[in-house]
């Protein structure tokens, strides 16, 4: 029997590291230049009603083909958001 869409988020989920949007607002805030790229996964919809300033806008349905384009340094530190922490965890699973 497939698992249920539940239990693939949970399993992905343990295999991706999520941070507290406190540390990420650190991160950002912070100067030194290790911040990190924010990444929205949400639907243009979404994004347009508003998203985190300096954000760049990678929709999922279009991670595969617009990354690059994106976030062409492939040793950069992602920080990938949604609004409930599913599609994010499937882009960042996608992404490992």
């Amino acid at each position: 029997m497939s698992p249920s869409g539940a239990e693939v988020i949970r399993q992905i989920k343990s295999q991706i590291d999520e941070v507290d949007p406190s540390e990420v607002n650190s991160a950002v805030s912070n100067g030194n230049g290790s911040r990190p790229v924010l990444i929205d996964v949400r639907e243009s919809e979404e994004w347009d009603a508003g998203h985190i300033p300096g954000a760049k806008h990678v929709p999922r349905g279009y991670l595969e083909s617009r990354i690059e384009g994106a976030i062409p340094d492939r040793s950069a530190n992602i920080v990938l958001y949604c609004a409930s922490g599913q599609r994010s965890a499937l882009a960042a699973h996608t992404l490992q």
